[in-house]
């Protein structure tokens, strides 16, 4: 197999295509919204904004260096047994939940748990 010789036969003309504007948001927020042609915006709700920096706070960045040098320099090891029963706990959570959730369906309240 070998790498064939292009040619300008080959090659096929392309149309530049929009892209789309940004712009300050109507209620002044930082969040920059999208605008295409039919003026349709698209925001993150706040909920969503509140997630992610909770996500974020979350993450442990030295512990993270931690992992990754250990991966680099081969000494990385994985507890199988504590992974085990990480998965294990849950997915006994989990499960607690959703019976938790039919039995509030079954009863009438559904605003209990996202039902």
């Amino acid at each position: 197999m070998g790498i064939e010789k292009l040619s300008s036969n080959n090659v096929q003309q392309v149309q530049p295509q929009k892209v789309p504007e940004f712009k300050k948001s109507q209620n002044g927020d930082d969040h920059p919204q999208i605008r295409d042609e039919q003026e349709q915006q698209v925001r993150i709700s706040e909920e969503a904004q509140r997630l992610h920096k909770q996500e974020q706070a979350s993450i442990d960045q030295k512990k993270v260096d931690e992992i990754k040098q250990a991966i680099a320099n081969k000494t990385f090891r994985i507890d199988a047994e504590k992974i085990a029963d990480k998965m294990h706990d849950e997915a006994v959570e989990m499960m607690k939940r959703r019976i938790q959730q039919a039995y509030n369906i079954k009863n009438g309240n559904k605003d209990v748990l996202g039902a």
